[in-house]
């Protein structure tokens, strides 16, 4: 991970309470995204944990080449009412094996709050198991978040983890922010810059591809950050320390973002660790804000077997299509300013060969996700463009649907704004409906 020390620096953190609340140390931009749950409450566990290879854990006589080993037990708290007490070593909780303080935080924040977890951990050199009741901090502030600067998507910051403060220095591009785990084993690095792209299947098995052939033993494979598709590439990096890395990419609003994390040596290249699992998987994404054409107001409505939609008045009907196909246009029949097309369950590939180069993008009508393709028309006697709007079906039974739009091109943008306002008034209305 190429991290610009001149550029971020870094804060140290020796031992980590799972018993704390956080806040980060920047104010973040206003999120203007979903909000898809509520905001989680710092848990109690009662206790202080630190890795077992450090000097305060040798003290207590812990050896251990991986767990949780614990320093300190408070009195009625989670862990003490789990007889649990200072030099034990946390090596398994609930349904998660840990192998560092991150595990144990990621564990116990994926734990249902107030439903005990069982809990293995080693104490003399024999392995035990207790009953442990993550508790909620309800006087606690939420937890923070950290937004990304273009407002594009937010991660929680998972408990005991820190953001970098951004350097008091002056004149310097900042290219990443810098998150870091209580110990740190983990460090995340959050790319300020965004690629725009026209495909967002294209843009990430591009960046697969790019990015695997730079790192000849790296693995790309597939993902979910969030609830949003993405793509991975892991890594071991054999420099000074040998760490597991990951870059990620994923698409929020037709842009492409990155988030590098390095990982301890003990990852696997194509598998997360838990504790990225976790920070990766509460990644939120704004909504995306695509400018809402104003509504047809001197229209009528038509329909097309199930399908209604307002068109203006200057669009007449053209011939009588298939059952539940239509066909409207502007102009001349021969030789029309404009058409638009509804057809269903037809191969989009014919339609494709008469398109010159067509540009893929994605976008929503009824909504659901449709795929876009745009370019200029072949076989036309005048120059055109068309567009061709593939809309899949919603459900077992219901048909996919093509809207083909047309227009000369020294008229394409005044009917490309038109077909956009008719588009996004579409309506499936159910169970009635006739071809025009």
């Amino acid at each position: 991970m190429a991290v610009n020390r001149r550029v971020l620096c870094v804060v140290a953190i020796a031992i980590v309470s799972a018993a704390v609340s956080l806040n980060a140390e920047q104010p973040a931009p206003q999120w203007n995204g979903p909000s898809l749950r509520e905001d989680e409450r710092p848990f109690l566990l009662g206790l202080q944990a630190t890795a077992p290879w450090t000097a305060r854990a040798r003290a207590l006589q812990i050896r251990a080449a991986a767990g949780a080993a614990l320093l300190r037990v408070e009195a009625n708290g989670s862990a003490a009412d789990a007889q649990l007490r200072a030099g034990d070593l946390i090596v398994r909780f609930g349904e998660y094996d840990v192998e560092n303080v991150e595990d144990l935080i990621a564990a116990a924040s994926l734990a249902p709050r107030g439903k005990p977890q069982i809990v293995a951990f080693v104490r003399n050199n024999r392995r035990w198991q207790t009953s442990f009741t993550v508790v909620e901090r309800g006087d606690g502030p939420p937890l923070a978040w950290f937004v990304h600067p273009s407002g594009a998507y937010r991660v929680r910051i998972p408990p005991a983890w820190q953001m970098a403060p951004l350097p008091e220095e002056k004149n310097l591009t900042i290219l990443y922010d810098v998150l870091e785990s209580a110990e740190r084993q983990y460090e995340v690095e959050f790319d300020r810059r965004g690629a725009p792209v026209e495909s967002n299947s294209a843009a990430l098995a591009d960046f697969k591809r790019r990015e695997a052939a730079s790192r000849p033993e790296s693995v790309a494979f597939d993902c979910q950050v969030g609830g949003v598709t993405a793509a991975c590439v892991g890594w071991r990096d054999r420099g000074e320390t040998i760490r597991t890395r990951y870059l990620v990419a994923f698409v929020c609003g037709r842009t492409l973002y990155k988030i590098e994390i390095a990982a301890t040596a003990l990852s696997l290249t194509d598998a997360w660790p838990l504790p990225v699992k976790h920070l990766l998987g509460t990644l939120q994404t704004a909504a995306a804000v695509e400018p809402t054409p104003p509504p047809i107001v001197d229209g009528r409505e038509v329909v097309a077997g199930d399908l209604r939609l307002h068109l203006p008045r200057t669009w007449q009907d053209g011939p009588p299509l298939r059952a539940g196909e239509a066909l409207w246009r502007i102009g001349d029949e021969s030789a029309p300013e404009a058409s638009l097309a509804v057809l269903r369950n037809q191969s989009v590939e014919p339609l494709l060969a008469r398109v010159s180069a067509p540009r893929q993008s994605e976008a929503v009508v009824l909504g659901r996700p449709a795929t876009v393709y745009e370019g200029d028309a072949v076989g036309t006697a005048q120059s055109a463009r068309l567009r061709i709007v593939v809309v899949p079906a919603a459900a077992v039974g219901d048909e996919d649907l093509i809207f083909v739009c047309y227009a000369q091109r020294e008229h394409w943008d005044r009917y490309a704004t038109e077909i956009e306002q008719i588009l996004q008034g579409a309506e499936i209305q159910p169970n009635e409906g006739a071809s025009p």
